[in-house]
């Protein structure tokens, strides 16, 4: 499928069947192809639970105190989207070097509902986001 933005407008797609996020640039002619990382949806006992398939708009960006990678929303702080039932669900890093109860570690480590990647992930959404190539939507499937 091809959903290339003719815009240069910068769009999430996170597949949970491979565990992997796709971010894709815009402007893919000058930039290149998507760049996918590694990520998860484990939502812990308790939270909101997993996304459901669909499309998300972008909502907000916010940063948290302490942020670094081995923090609960890693480095680049929570990217969040608009979900139906759910306040400040996004796509973050964080505990890159811990496990949680259940054995899963880095991006597989639980969350009350997000998705969970890598310090290098968040890192490029918010350098394209800040650079002119904002991010608009999330794509879960």
């Amino acid at each position: 499928m091809n959903r290339k933005d003719p815009l240069g407008l910068t769009w999430l797609e996170f597949n949970r069947a491979t565990g992997t996020l796709l971010v894709h640039p815009g402007f893919t002619d000058t930039q290149g192809p998507p760049v996918a990382f590694d990520a998860s949806n484990n939502a812990q006992r308790g939270s909101r639970g997993a996304w459901a398939s669909g499309t998300y708009t972008f909502a907000y960006w916010v940063s948290h105190a302490g942020d670094g990678p081995d923090d609960p929303y890693g480095s680049h702080g929570n990217h969040v989207f608009n979900v139906p039932g759910c306040q400040g669900c996004g796509v973050h890093s964080g505990r890159q070097d811990s496990c949680d109860r259940a054995n899963r570690c880095g991006s597989n480590y639980a969350t009350n509902g997000c998705i969970r990647t890598t310090d290098e992930a968040t890192d490029l959404i918010l350098q394209m986001h800040n650079g002119g190539d904002p991010l608009i939507f999330l794509w879960v499937r």
